[in-house]
């Protein structure tokens, strides 16, 4: 079975991370001067930073864009959340919190053993305060924050599997040694 500790690992480029995540190279670099993504690690090359990223990173970045397509809930198209406590804007708040878990692992062994991930993770904000909660395709509570309280389902295998995918093998790639099809990475 393949390894998985590149899901935590600073294995992958601002490059390969914006490619991934479908944005643009320039929208990475802004979103990481915003830190809105934060680097695994950086590391100096003269007098250059150049930032490698985990691949939960990766999928964070891939959700925000899930989240803006799909709800305008992104940078740049959503206003911050208006409350007392932060500005964080709400893409990034959400991905943070749902990139953070320890779900990852689960999927990329059920992904490892072709089997499909079947769970969705439901998202709501209550009092001020995002709540998530995984949920099986068997799992009768519709409502699972309370009877009229809006929630958020993320088709989290939908978007974490291409991302588990191309991140595989890029890392797949390194380990060989076949740097040819890294080249001009940065």
């Amino acid at each position: 079975m393949t390894e998985l500790h590149f899901i935590d690992a600073p294995y992958f480029s601002l490059a390969e991370l914006a490619r991934i995540a479908g944005i643009d190279r320039a929208v990475a670099d802004q979103w990481v001067h915003r830190q809105l993504l934060r680097p695994a690690l950086v590391k100096r090359a003269g007098s250059l930073k150049r930032p490698f990223f985990s691949a939960r990173a990766i999928f964070k970045a891939k959700l925000i864009v899930a989240l803006n397509e799909h709800l305008s809930f992104g940078p740049g198209q959503s206003a911050a959340i208006a409350n007392d406590s932060d500005s964080k804007e709400v893409a990034t708040e959400v991905a943070d919190m749902v990139a953070g878990e320890d779900w990852a692992y689960y999927a990329a062994r059920c992904i490892e053993r072709s089997r499909p991930m079947k769970l969705v993770m439901v998202v709501s904000r209550i009092k001020n305060c995002w709540r998530w909660k995984l949920v099986g395709p068997d799992d009768p509570n519709t409502e699972p924050y309370g009877a009229g309280i809006p929630a958020v389902i993320l088709p989290l295998a939908s978007i974490f599997e291409p991302v588990y995918r191309a991140c595989r093998e890029i890392h797949a790639e390194q380990m060989t040694g076949n740097t040819k099809a890294r080249r001009g990475r940065s």
